[in-house]
């Protein structure tokens, strides 16, 4: 003689958690991402101000005024466009 019992319910319960917490990990993930998007976009423009800013800042005695000229434009390009992206997002 045996039992028979449906334990479909039950496993359906124990299963509910684990496909909640993958469902909040896979939300999670799609809610990081514009954000490290962002992060990346900044960092470029003030990397290159950084390594071009200590440059001149090291080396500015031995580069021709053409050459510094160069350097002070390409800083200025950077920092107008750190200075858009950041318009953008405050808009946003």
């Amino acid at each position: 003689m045996g039992i028979a019992r449906d334990i479909t319910e039950r496993l359906e319960a124990e299963q509910a958690p684990a496909d909640q917490r993958d469902e909040l990990e896979s939300l999670n993930a799609q809610k990081n991402r514009p954000f490290s998007i962002i992060a990346h976009d900044l960092r470029t423009p003030f990397n290159s101000l950084l390594g071009f800013s200590g440059i001149l800042s090291e080396n500015a005695a031995d580069f021709a005024l053409k050459d510094v000229s160069e350097y002070a434009r390409m800083m200025h390009q950077s920092a107008g466009q750190a200075n858009a992206l950041l318009e953008n997002l405050l808009d946003w």
